[in-house]
């Protein structure tokens, strides 16, 4: 009744930055070192253990139009959001496909070593690095540094979009994974952005790749392994394929070159194709995969279907089945 009330929450160190005073149980007090060194335990104290941390101020103004200072500390509230589950079980699985994750927080660095830890993602001598120290950085220097710094706090959308395009010129495929506004333009210059379904943004969606119907982060370690077992599936059938044709036209090239008549008639040929081709190939296709999948290393995203490596095998295996055939019909016309 007697005026305007400025209410004011943000970061404790910023806000601390803004207040003169404090509030305690027998009225309001002058903000020395002493106190704001105080305060700043409180804060270390609780983003120790995981938790969002807000600072709470007010000041009584004579105009709306007032700026922010002078303020009066009113204490900070801690917020608990823990890791959703099955995501520290990803990360693991993760790991030991070759797949590193990096955490991009907006919170302080005490609360995202914290929760990194709870994650696994960090180890106990790692450091955290900051958004405004990514912001002082060069390219060159960022490169260097997203190859051995796992997690980023108080990251800008600026940060995050400098952050993707360092991974990308270190050659690494990047999948970015986000729901905000401030995601969206990492979420496009990322190779593959993932949106969340639910609580993402419009803006976040548009500018996503993929979107999470159910935001589990597990979903996206389930696709990776699904498109690892389609991608062998793939190169399995093709494997078999290529091998029997191949044996196919070396027999009737080692039979022409030994001055022998053909081996197999037109309708013989068509049967194999038909009985030996057809099912074993679509019984590979859906193969449900092998178990240690999501052990392997990522493979080359520039390596062809049919590498060198998988011709000489097909090679190999074309002219084992090609000497076998030719065996069997030299050895079945001198009886």
């Amino acid at each position: 009744e007697d005026g305007l009330l400025l209410c004011v929450k943000g970061a404790p160190g910023r806000m601390l930055e803004l207040c003169t005073r404090v509030s305690r149980e027998d009225g309001t007090h002058p903000l020395d070192d002493e106190g704001r060194r105080r305060l700043l335990e409180s804060n270390r104290e609780l983003a120790g253990r995981g938790l969002r941390v807000l600072a709470v101020a007010d000041k009584a103004v004579a105009d709306e139009r007032e700026p922010p200072a002078g303020l009066t500390w009113l204490g900070v509230v801690g917020m608990m959001d823990p890791p959703a589950p099955g995501v520290v079980e990803t990360i693991r699985i993760f790991r030991e496909a070759g797949i590193r994750t990096v955490m991009l927080t907006g919170d302080q660095r005490l609360t995202a070593r914290a929760v990194a830890g709870q994650l696994g993602l960090l180890g106990p001598d790692a450091a955290v690095c900051e958004g405004r120290e990514v912001d002082r950085m060069a390219d060159a220097a960022l490169r260097e540094e997203v190859g051995r710094t796992s997690v980023f706090s108080r990251v800008s959308p600026e940060a995050k979009l400098r952050i993707v395009e360092a991974c990308r010129q270190r050659g690494d495929v990047v999948a970015m994974l986000g729901d905000g506004v401030n995601d969206a333009a990492a979420l496009r210059k990322a190779d593959i952005g993932v949106a969340m379904g639910k609580r993402g943004t419009d803006l976040a969606k548009e500018a996503a790749d993929l979107i999470l119907e159910d935001d589990r982060f597990a979903t996206i370690g389930a696709a990776v392994e699904q498109g690892r077992i389609i991608f062998d599936n793939i190169r399995k059938f093709v494997f078999y394929l290529f091998s029997c044709n191949l044996a196919e036209i070396l027999v009737f090239l080692g039979a022409g070159l030994a001055g022998q008549t053909a081996p197999l008639l037109p309708l013989q040929i068509l049967w194999l194709n038909l009985v030996t081709d057809t099912f074993p190939a679509l019984a590979l296709a859906v193969e449900p995969g092998d178990r240690g999948v999501m052990r392997q290393p990522p493979r080359d995203p520039r390596e062809a279907i049919l590498s060198g490596g998988m011709l000489r095998s097909i090679a190999i295996y074309g002219a084992l089945i090609a000497a076998v055939t030719i065996a069997a019909f030299a050895l079945g016309g001198t009886t």
